[in-house]
């Protein structure tokens, strides 16, 4: 990830900000992936069970959310693997990095800020109600971002491993993982 750092002009700080809202973004896209293919694995158990999954997880009429997403894998986590201890701890990063995703990618435009002498901050603005409302952000909120998004990556690998050992301990379908048939 980007650090933003608070001694630049504004100009400089507003295109900081812009390659880490994309980073921020894409890196996201990743974990929405993985989610998807963690989810794909647990419920891809069987050959019939594909015709399912097809009308549900991966609709292409009708993506399941990302928010979607995370709830799913939290029930999973609690029921199937009530021994995974950072479950709470993981949703609940998901869905802070999950309302971030949504300012950045749906609700908010942003500009520098330039209040009174303050540096390293920029303005989110949310249309409420027929009216802008600005959120002011500032730059050491990316570095707690950041290392949000590194830990969800991180637990995300170690959930793919314990899906996939399950998935084989239970299965009956012909192949090994639908990450694998990529």
């Amino acid at each position: 990830m980007t650090h933003l750092p608070r001694d630049q002009n504004p100009d400089k700080f507003e295109i900081a900000v812009q390659k880490y809202r994309a980073k921020f973004l894409d890196s996201v896209s990743v974990i929405d992936v993985d989610l998807t293919l963690i989810l794909s694995d647990y419920f891809l158990r069987r050959d019939d069970d594909f015709p399912l999954w097809l009308d549900s997880i991966f609709d292409i009429d009708r993506w399941a959310s990302f928010g979607q997403k995370i709830s799913w894998l939290g029930k999973i986590l609690k029921h199937r693997f009530p021994d995974y201890e950072k479950r709470k701890e993981l949703v609940n990063q998901l869905d802070e990095i999950r309302e971030l995703r949504n300012q950045f990618a749906h609700q908010f435009s942003y500009e520098p800020t330039k209040v009174e002498s303050d540096e390293g901050k920029f303005t989110l603005y949310s249309l409420k109600d027929g009216k802008l409302v600005p959120v002011i952000i500032e730059a050491d909120f990316f570095a707690e971002m950041a290392a949000k998004v590194i830990f969800v990556g991180g637990e995300l690998q170690k959930i793919k491993s314990l899906v996939l050992k399950d998935r084989k301990a239970n299965s009956k379908i012909s192949g090994n993982s639908f990450e694998s048939s990529l």
